[in-house]
């Protein structure tokens, strides 16, 4: 993304075995303004229709996650991992077949029991002046827990 003063961008990522889900910004100079971003997100996905060009895109990312195209050392360091974890071979191939039968109601159905009303997190690193500017605009949003 780019903006007037800078560039900064966004993303958002799933961890599988953890069961969480991420929202992230960097070099981002609008705290409030993304946190409101996020939040508009997951009322979009519930509300809002899923074009299907869009959903298809988003499975085949999410489809390349389950299984990149990767170096064959990184592939067995995840391999190790994976095992590790019980995340088989068996398991990735189960879970990337179910992801590709998504439907927009699916994707709907998800984010209403594991994103709305769900407990969140918000972190945020920034420097003092960045920090004063969102306490001063939303007070409360944020304590300060170690200033670097």
């Amino acid at each position: 993304m780019r903006e007037k003063g800078g560039a900064y961008g966004g993303f958002a990522s799933a961890g599988i075995l953890s069961g969480t889900f991420y929202l992230g910004s960097y070099r981002d100079p609008n705290i409030i303004r993304t946190y409101d971003l996020f939040d508009q997100a997951v009322r979009w996905v519930t509300e809002k229709e899923i074009e299907a060009e869009s959903l298809k895109e988003a499975i085949l990312g999410a489809s390349g996650d389950v299984d990149p195209l990767e170096s064959p050392d990184i592939k067995g360091r995840r391999e190790a991992t994976n095992r590790a974890t019980g995340l088989t071979r068996e398991a990735r191939e189960r879970f990337k077949q179910r992801l590709l039968r998504v439907t927009a109601d699916d994707l709907r159905r998800a984010a209403r029991t594991y994103l709305m009303g769900a407990p969140a997190v918000q972190t945020t690193v920034a420097g003092p002046d960045l920090v004063e500017a969102a306490r001063k605009e939303k007070p409360g949003l944020f304590e300060v827990i170690a200033p670097l």
